[in-house]
């Protein structure tokens, strides 16, 4: 009996130490893509449109509509959604940390229990 519950109990571990892994991993990744969106922020407005040969009521609404719409979907993702998807990992990282610790400690009981039982 002790065996197939320790057999589950290492099973949920090692699937848990993978998620922890593959989270850790994408860390950096998401780090650089942020580092590039930021750089890239700037490309928003470009190019740069001279007043002589744009002008007029398009150029301001096309202005506007670059500033308004596309630099603050930039600004929002790099404000808003790129923090909140480190927080979301970094918390889910926590969670199964905990998790771990936690098996572990089920792992040792069982395992106590297993050697108490062949006592």
């Amino acid at each position: 009996m002790f065996d197939s519950s320790l057999s589950s109990l290492y099973s949920k571990l090692a699937k848990k130490q993978d998620e922890l892994r593959r989270l850790q991993e994408i860390i950096p990744e998401l780090e650089q893509l942020y580092n590039d969106f930021a750089i890239n922020a700037l490309a928003c407005l470009e190019p740069s449109l001279a007043a002589d040969a744009w002008k007029g009521d398009i150029a301001s609404d096309f202005d506007e509509f670059r500033n308004r719409e596309v630099c603050d979907s930039y600004k929002q993702i790099l404000d808003e959604q790129f923090p909140q998807l480190f927080l979301i990992i970094q918390s889910k990282i926590e969670s199964l940390l905990e998790e771990i610790q936690a098996l572990h400690k089920a792992i040792a009981a069982a395992e106590a229990a297993a050697r108490e039982e062949r006592s």
